[in-house]
């Protein structure tokens, strides 16, 4: 099935909240899966599964010079600390992480947060995978089967930020996916009753 880029993104902000993590992570998330879509990766199923691990806040981190270490990584609760702390470091800092629950999406937080912060992003993954990122938004390197630790590093750029490329025509999404993300956002809807119906409708005048 298609769905829209902003529909992606609005539906995974209710799905973040629905899976009962808060307003701002579940926007990060959000971002990230649809930075994933238009970059044609599976962003849906990869923010289903760190959503699906659940709200894991205070997480385990180590500050040395020039780096800091992230003892584990659940993506959709400590991959928004672990970009920003990264451009916080202003290209001079090195961001260790270990134990990630679901690798792709921390690739996407990289991508919206490159876009955002006017950064070039590169993960270099255990497993001996490297994926670069632009501050355009473009990506290079494989995303297949990326190992669960991974050093980040950014590079930031200065002059006048480039517009992504927006794919016309929405993108494919896994229907059986689509379903288990829209069920999570369907908690975030008032249950039907007497009152949640009173007064529901269109009024009978045209300031209404």
């Amino acid at each position: 099935m298609r769905c829209s880029l902003n529909e992606i993104e609005m539906t995974l902000r209710k799905a973040g909240r629905g899976a009962g993590f808060p307003f701002g992570l579940a926007e990060d998330v959000a971002a990230a899966a649809a930075w994933l879509c238009a970059n044609d990766r599976d962003g849906t199923g990869a923010a289903l599964a760190a959503l699906a691990a659940g709200y894991r806040p205070r997480p385990e981190c180590t500050f040395a010079r020039n780096a800091i270490t992230f003892a584990a990584t659940p993506v959709a609760s400590v991959g928004p600390s672990v970009v920003d702390l990264l451009i916080a470091g202003g290209g001079r800092t090195k961001v260790r992480v270990s134990d990630i629950d679901a690798p792709l999406l921390l690739v996407g937080l990289a991508g919206s947060t490159a876009v955002a912060s006017l950064a070039d992003m590169r993960l270099e993954f255990d497993g001996g995978q490297a994926v670069e990122i632009s501050a355009a938004g473009g990506i290079k390197g494989s995303t297949d089967d990326l190992s669960a630790a991974a050093t980040l590093g950014c590079n930031m750029r200065e002059g006048v930020r480039d517009r992504p490329v927006v794919p016309i025509g929405g993108v494919e999404v896994n229907k059986a996916i689509w379903a288990e993300i829209t069920a999570l956002a369907r908690k975030t809807y008032v249950p039907e009753s007497a009152t949640s119906l009173q007064g529901a409708g269109a009024g009978l005048t045209d300031n209404d």
